[in-house]
């Protein structure tokens, strides 16, 4: 029921399916729209370093959002018109929502037609999270039955076309995590380690507006008006996700004078400042810490205490890792669910 070829795909070539809907405060015409950003989600995926059986290179992202011919069943405009959105099916702190919450798998069974499912990503350009009005969005891992294919950006500033925020969210859709890849299914945990330095991916809060850096160069910083904080000036390069050749980094024994490629020196100190520069102003040799722990740092995990519980610990535990996201992608997220009964892509599924 679903006419595929007629959408552009072919048999030896990786395909990535995504639909999306909007409300109406998000919806073209009213909202910020950046009217590139289906193009842009194109080119990134067409763009990265995978190989296809038909010999070309990238992965090849077809959006429905309604544009005519095959595309007809995306681009709707919702309602009601929420306030709020979560993936829970009522809000689970009325304070934070307020009025207005809506849940996202009551617009998906409202709009998406049933006979995509397990074909189609489905993205929803939505207003605010229940959480915070500073979230940028959310999505699932593959990891269950009727997981990684659901996926929403919140309108920020009124921008609710961001091609970053869509493209990071849907890397969590295909197995990508802040820190490299899903967890292993012993430790039940997701590799949320953040601001991994060799981390080049729009999966890194680092690097996950402006692109990763060129080249083996350190970011540069910039003090804001605003606040007096430091904060990273746009990398300049792609947005893309890592490709897994970056060299580690042993929190136990750094050298900062080989960095992370190519034996270019980066002061990586993440605590201090020298003038307008992030770092203290020299090239450490020995140990230091250099992870930016937004969330749960899976790396920085210490094992375990006397009673052989696990807990966590800031600090030179860590080592820090770049991963090969493109080469691990779960394109077929039906792998994971639970009913399935081939063969999983990996063992998290």
């Amino acid at each position: 029921t679903v006419n595929l070829p007629a959408m552009g795909t072919t048999k030896y070539k990786k395909d990535l399916l995504l639909e999306t809907d909007w409300i109406a405060d998000t919806a073209p015409g009213v909202a910020n729209w950046d009217n590139g950003v289906f193009a842009s989600l194109e080119s990134l995926f067409a763009d990265g370093p995978v190989l296809n059986p038909d010999g070309t290179t990238g992965v090849r992202l077809i959006i429905d959002h309604g544009q005519g011919g095959a595309f007809t069943e995306g681009g709707d405009t919702m309602t009601p018109n929420h306030i709020s959105i979560g993936y829970e099916a009522t809000c689970p702190d009325p304070i934070r929502c307020g009025r207005g919450y809506v849940s996202f798998h009551d617009y998906k069974n409202n709009y998406f037609n049933p006979d995509r499912l397990g074909l189609f990503h489905y993205y929803i350009m939505a207003r605010t999270h229940w959480r915070s009005p500073n979230t940028g969005g959310q999505a699932e891992f593959p990891d269950g039955n009727l997981e990684g294919d659901d996926v929403f950006c919140i309108a920020q500033r009124g921008n609710a076309a961001n091609f970053e925020c869509i493209a990071h969210e849907l890397g969590h859709n295909l197995g990508l995590a802040h820190g490299g890849l899903i967890g292993p299914p012993s430790a039940d945990l997701f590799d949320h380690t953040n601001g991994s330095p060799n981390l080049y991916s729009i999966m890194n809060y680092s690097y996950s507006y402006g692109g990763v850096p060129q080249g083996c160069t350190a970011p540069t910083w910039f003090r804001a008006w605003w606040d007096g904080n430091f904060y990273q000036n746009p990398a300049g390069g792609p947005a893309t996700f890592s490709e897994g050749i970056r060299m580690p980094l042993v929190e136990a024994n750094i050298n900062e004078n080989t960095g992370v490629c190519d034996n270019i020196p980066w002061d990586l100190n993440k605590e201090e400042f020298s003038g307008d520069a992030r770092g203290d102003g020299r090239y450490t040799v020995g140990p230091l810490d250099v992870v930016n722990a937004f969330s749960e740092s899976v790396m920085e995990l210490a094992c375990c205490n006397w009673r052989g519980q696990q807990f966590w610990q800031d600090g030179t535990l860590a080592t820090v890792r770049d991963y090969d996201q493109w080469g691990n992608m779960i394109l077929d997220f039906r792998t994971c669910w639970t009913e399935n009964k081939g063969t999983p892509r990996r063992p998290r599924c």
